[in-house]
């Protein structure tokens, strides 16, 4: 039997701690010479802007003066050597980017909340209607049994998982506070 067909948006990907990074520009700015003496840290200058703030790497030598830069420089120079004289520049690290971000993000957000009322509410109805409806319908309870069940491979909400197009939430590990965001449930209702 083969495996059922899927589309790109909902094949798993092969390994979650892993992801492909790519390397940003080096980002500097302008920043005051002068340090806050309550916090210890310098502020961003005044003058800053991106241009500015380009050009005066330039200047310093910390961005090569080829293309755009270098012409930044050219058309702002009187400017950013006033400026230097009282600001310097610093490295902002860059954030990395990754290739999972908000697509599966949000992709998963869809799934785990069209799975609450498909599969995993009736799922929990069924093995929990012994309690009357009364106990077994509180949400913290819910959330609970829901929560550890599908952190758990082994559990037999996961195996009737296995298969379905529920299968990407098979190990999804988040808050109650997470899972009750999926149901739209406020603070007040915990």
């Amino acid at each position: 039997m083969s495996t059922p067909f899927r589309w790109p948006s909902q094949l798993k990907p092969l390994d979650k701690n892993h992801s492909a990074t790519f390397d940003a520009q080096p980002r500097y700015v302008l920043v005051r010479k002068k340090v806050d003496p309550k916090t210890g840290k310098q502020k961003t200058s005044s003058s800053s802007d991106g241009l500015i703030d380009i050009a005066a790497a330039v200047q310093l030598g910390l961005l090569p003066s080829k293309g755009l830069p270098g012409v930044l420089l050219y058309v702002k120079h009187q400017k950013v050597l006033r400026l230097l004289k009282h600001n310097k520049v610093a490295f902002v690290r860059p954030k990395k980017a990754t290739t999972r971000g908000n697509h599966v993000t949000s992709m998963m957000l869809k799934l785990a909340e069209e799975a609450l009322s498909v599969v995993l509410g009736p799922t929990y109805w069924q093995a929990n209607k012994h309690l009357g409806p009364k106990a077994a319908l509180k949400t913290t309870s819910a959330i609970l049994w829901i929560k550890a069940n599908l952190e758990n491979p082994n559990s037999p909400l996961c195996n009737s998982l296995r298969g379905t197009s529920y299968e990407d939430i098979i190990g999804l590990k988040h808050s109650r506070r997470w899972w009750l965001d999926r149901l739209k449930i406020r603070k007040s209702a915990e």
